[in-house]
């Protein structure tokens, strides 16, 4: 699962930085997956967070609120990925944030 948080400001790259120990922390409490860091544009493009688990809708679950709390920006979205990615015939769901 990749999570797409649009258009951050140099004063708000802190505070999206802090979203790897709070992913982190309700993945694994959860149980649902592996949290597997970010990149986040220092040029104010953007961020992206990784995780991988067995259930694309349990992550999600788990991350949305976590996410929420950042108040992404228009534009942010997160691409579900059931299935291997090696797998030609992988499924990919993108949705919007906004």
């Amino acid at each position: 699962m990749t999570v797409h948080i649009s258009n951050i400001s140099a004063r708000e790259t802190k505070k999206f930085f802090g979203l790897d120990s709070k992913l982190d922390r309700g993945i694994r409490l959860a149980h649902v997956g592996e949290y597997d860091g970010n990149g986040i544009g220092l040029d104010g493009s953007g961020a992206d967070y990784f995780a991988y688990g067995p259930s694309a809708t349990s992550l999600w679950r788990t991350m949305r609120p976590i996410i929420a709390g950042a108040s992404p920006a228009r534009g942010s979205y997160v691409v579900m990925t059931y299935g291997d990615e090696a797998d030609p015939l992988v499924k990919n769901t993108r949705c919007k944030l906004d």
